[in-house]
């Protein structure tokens, strides 16, 4: 099944994933969540593909394995109601279609994650861990460090391209400053007084930073529903129905 001018045949597939679960809210890199979707093997070309956008694909057998850890944070007798099993299985299809999207747009603006930054970034999340206890938790899930460190960068990369396309592309005025610094005051003065008090400059510049975080969430479903409007979406429809008749 082909996707033309970013809407599917099926109609199944609208909607996106928040701008949150993505980039802006954060990512635990050590996570369970996180490390079950790293894998020390190369894909297989010969490998069925399930949803297919330029040179990027997911596989049956990748889509099956994200499926399975959405499945994960269900209880059992909610899985047994076919509306939820299916809503499960679509959301999952499309937030792997959403990166792929995130990739190619990354691809399409020259945005890549240099090595400097990786580490860096590897770095940071090392400095949270005993040095013993950030490679037992990539060991214990049977995944190489290496396999770790190339799912930090698509990461990454997913944080850097929003943040470069969306974020930093976002207008903020002086009226957005003084109207959020007057709804937020007490909250503002509280933190200052649990804090180091910031001076005028900084305080501006940080609910600069929050201003453009929330306009940013707001303003991410339009942005990729205009992403999928420039790429051509391939959805492999037999795999798709052999997936929901299983």
């Amino acid at each position: 099944m082909k996707e033309v001018a970013g809407r599917d045949r099926c109609g199944a597939f609208g909607g996106t994933c928040r701008i949150g679960c993505l980039a802006v809210a954060g990512i635990l890199l050590l996570s369970a969540a996180f490390i079950a979707g790293c894998t020390d093997s190369a894909p297989d070309p010969k490998a069925p593909y399930l949803v297919r956008i330029g040179r990027d694909a997911v596989s049956v057998i990748e889509y099956r394995k994200a499926l399975e850890l959405a499945r994960a944070a269900y209880p059992y007798n909610e899985l047994q109601v076919p509306e939820v099993d299916r809503a499960i299985r679509v959301r999952v299809l499309r937030e792997l279609t959403e990166e792929l999207i995130l990739r190619q747009r990354a691809r399409e603006l020259g945005i890549s994650v240099t090595e400097a930054e990786l580490e860096q970034a590897v770095n940071r999340i090392r400095s949270d861990y005993p040095e013993d206890e950030f490679q037992k938790t990539i060991l214990e899930n049977a995944v190489s460090y290496a396999a770790w460190k190339e799912k930090l960068k698509a990461r990454l990369l997913i944080q850097k391209l929003i943040r470069e396309d969306l974020e930093n592309r976002i207008q903020i005025s002086a009226q957005d400053v003084s109207t959020y610094y007057q709804a937020q005051r007490r909250t503002l003065v509280e933190d200052s007084e649990q804090e180091e008090a910031l001076p005028p400059q900084k305080m501006d510049e940080r609910i600069v930073k929050e201003l453009r975080r929330k306009k940013a969430e707001e303003a991410y479903t339009d942005w990729i529903e205009a992403l999928r409007g420039k790429y051509q979406i391939d959805i492999n429809l037999a795999q798709w129905q052999r997936i929901e008749a299983s």
